[in-house]
C-alpha cells in the first residue's frame, strides 16, 4: 500500500523527530490508518513512546505510540495549494479598465 501525501501537512522522518516535535509542545497529528484526514492530538512523551490522546472529545482511547507509528504522525506544513492565487475570470479583468 502506497502511503499518501496529504496536503498542507508533512509526515516526521525518524523517531527522534518526533519525540522533539512532542517535548517542544509543537502542533502534532495523528492519522489513523481509517481516517481521511489527521486529527490535531495531545501528546505527551513516556519514556521512549509517545501517550497520544484526543485533543477534545472522546473520538478514541488514549494509547501509547512507538516507533512503528512513525508514519502516522504530521505536522502542518505549508498551507494547501488552494491558496495560490488563480487566474480572474476575463470578465472581471474587464470590468477592471
Amino acid at each position: 500500500m502506497s502511503e499518501k501525501t496529504v496536503e498542507g501537512f508533512r509526515k516526521l522522518t525518524s523517531w527522534v523527530e518526533v519525540i522533539a516535535w512532542v517535548e517542544l509542545e509543537g502542533s502534532l497529528y495523528y492519522q489513523a490508518p481509517l481516517d481521511c484526514m489527521p486529527r490535531r492530538v495531545r501528546a505527551e512523551r513516556k519514556g521512549s513512546e509517545v501517550k497520544v490522546s484526543p485533543l477534545w472529545g472522546r473520538d478514541f482511547d488514549a494509547f501509547l505510540a512507538d516507533e512503528g507509528h512513525l508514519g502516522r504522525f504530521l505536522v502542518h506544513d505549508q498551507a494547501p495549494s488552494s491558496d495560490v492565487d488563480v487566474p480572474e475570470p476575463a470578465t472581471l479583468k474587464e470590468a477592471r479598465r
